[in-house]
């Protein structure tokens, strides 16, 4: 018992020594790359506020904020990993392309990723203009985008909504139709996407699905008894 609490405690000194190391790069990261652009240090432990530091102003964001749907999802399914140059759009469409790099405790448990975002609705636009005149590309380093569009949420109930809109659409059924395995699909997509770990967030799943909370904790005492 005494070993792992002196583990769990060299393991979160381990955490802020790399969280504390990292905040003063952000802005000067930040002001080198081209504008417009925005870098964003999220601490993991702090889900789903998790921005601690960020410079640049692409998503509207400041310290305190929460993490895209696409962190939480990763974080929650254990699939956190370093990516590069994968594409999606600011909550004002712009085109935007973003790069999540993964920092590591000496267990390999996730601590910190640090996000970096160009808005490159300039360049695109650009492109597009002088294609007849420039050659395709022989190599494209872009990564697939995730399955579905990176949101940029500016508070946990906007978070929320974002992810209970999705969840729900995907289910291919208005609520008032959907049968019980169509909603018991719906709070497994939502738990899968780190949905639970957001303040109220059995009562907002209730609500959006015109059922009780209990109901909700019988689906995921449901699910639960599946894995």
């Amino acid at each position: 018992m005494g070993f792992e609490k002196n583990l769990n405690s060299d393991l979160s000194a381990e955490r802020k020594i790399i969280i504390r190391t990292l905040i003063p790069l952000v802005e000067p990261l930040q002001a080198v790359l081209p504008a417009p652009s925005e870098v964003v240090l999220h601490d993991l432990s702090k889900l789903p506020n998790s921005i601690v530091a960020i410079a640049g102003n692409i998503t509207e964001r400041s310290i305190g904020g929460v993490a895209t749907n696409t962190l939480m999802q990763d974080a929650s399914s254990g699939n956190l990993d370093t990516k590069y140059n994968y594409n999606t759009k600011a909550a004002d469409g712009s085109d935007v392309s973003c790069s999540t790099i993964v920092f590591r405790a000496s267990n390999n448990v996730p601590v910190a990723a640090l996000c970096v975002i160009k808005d490159v609705s300039v360049w695109k636009n650009l492109q597009e203009a002088l294609s007849s005149l420039i050659p395709p590309a022989v190599v494209d380093n872009a990564q697939t985008p995730p399955p579905d569009a990176e949101v940029f949420s500016k508070d946990v109930d906007e978070l929320a909504a974002d992810l209970l809109k999705s969840a729900i659409a995907r289910a291919g059924s208005p609520v008032a139709n959907m049968t019980k395995s169509q909603k018991i699909a719906v709070v497994a997509d939502l738990q899968d996407r780190g949905f639970f770990v957001l303040k109220e967030s059995v009562e907002k799943v209730a609500s959006a699905l015109e059922v009780t909370r209990f109901t909700i904790y019988n689906y995921l005492k449901e699910l639960g008894n599946r894995k």
